[in-house]
């Protein structure tokens, strides 16, 4: 007589067998999708949403129970067609893309999905990708999407993103470009993206990263000295009234969470001599 846990054991067996069976089913279902409808148009576009929402519950899926269903995908070159997609489309179907790589991106457990999607280029191909930035919603997903990048980043992924030989590094230029953005959100993800470059330690890199960002770190020390000065104008002014405090505990916590970064850049030894010499002419001289 069949005990109770083989029964369950031969129900999970097939209810796993049935889900695989949808997901496949699904997998060419949504890659067919994307190919019949290549050309973007006012018809065709909630479609190619509702196609992209399901893509990245299944690809995170099969990259953590299944790495077939991920495979699927990337034989078929998904993420060309997302390029394809981006190319003809600057609204709400680019929002739709940079969340769903975000969702890709922040839920991947496996580095070899991760090597899979980052060794044909396209990444770096979408991260200069010219968004219509100016869109609140699109520049939200956008950061996301470079912030959920420089997580990845370590010495065996850098040479995706990095290329030695052409000089080009899409994801520290890219980001270099947002560093004063008027949106907080922004300037503070651009400070987690520099950070979790520069703490790579790869030696080809290192060089490149010191020579693009000294005008960076220059405006970085230059920052602190004009909130320095902002802050104390302030608590001097008739500015400094109850009504403004508010304002004054802004700034306070403005000024700190900066020499908070830069002390963590202080802590990255490529960093450091710039930064130092900086400072030193910034508060000396």
């Amino acid at each position: 007589m069949e005990t109770e846990e083989s029964a369950f054991t031969r129900i999970s067996q097939a209810s796993f067998v049935l889900i695989f069976f949808r997901l496949s089913t699904n997998s060419r279902y949504l890659h067919g999708v994307l190919e019949k409808n290549g050309k973007v148009t006012e018809s065709n576009k909630k479609v190619l949403v509702e196609a992209l929402r399901a893509i990245a519950e299944i690809l995170i899926w099969g990259d953590q129970n299944d790495g077939s269903v991920f495979d699927f995908f990337l034989e078929r070159q998904m993420l060309s067609h997302f390029l394809s997609i981006m190319k003809q489309e600057s609204g709400s179907l680019n929002c739709q893309l940079l969340q769903t790589l975000n969702i890709i991106f922040e839920n991947m457990k496996h580095e070899t999905s991760l090597y899979f999607l980052l060794s044909n280029n396209h990444v770096n191909s979408i991260i200069s990708h010219k968004f219509d930035l100016n869109n609140e919603e699109i520049m939200a997903y956008y950061i996301s999407f470079l912030k959920a990048l420089s997580f990845k980043l370590n010495p065996c992924t850098i040479h995706f993103f990095f290329n030695e030989s052409t000089n080009e590094f899409p994801l520290l230029i890219e980001s270099l470009k947002l560093y004063d953005s008027r949106e907080s959100m922004v300037r503070i993800a651009v400070r987690n993206i520099i950070l979790n470059i520069v703490r790579v330690k790869d030696d080809g890199m290192i060089e490149f990263v010191k020579e693009t960002t000294k005008l960076y770190l220059c405006d970085v020390i230059d920052g602190l000295v004009q909130q320095a000065i902002d802050l104390d104008i302030f608590v001097r002014s008739a500015a400094n009234v109850q009504a403004n405090r508010d304002r004054l505990r802004d700034k306070v916590d403005d000024l700190i969470d900066l020499l908070h970064y830069i002390a963590e850049l202080l802590e990255v030894p490529s960093m450091a001599e710039t930064l130092s010499g900086l400072g030193w002419s910034f508060f000396v001289f």
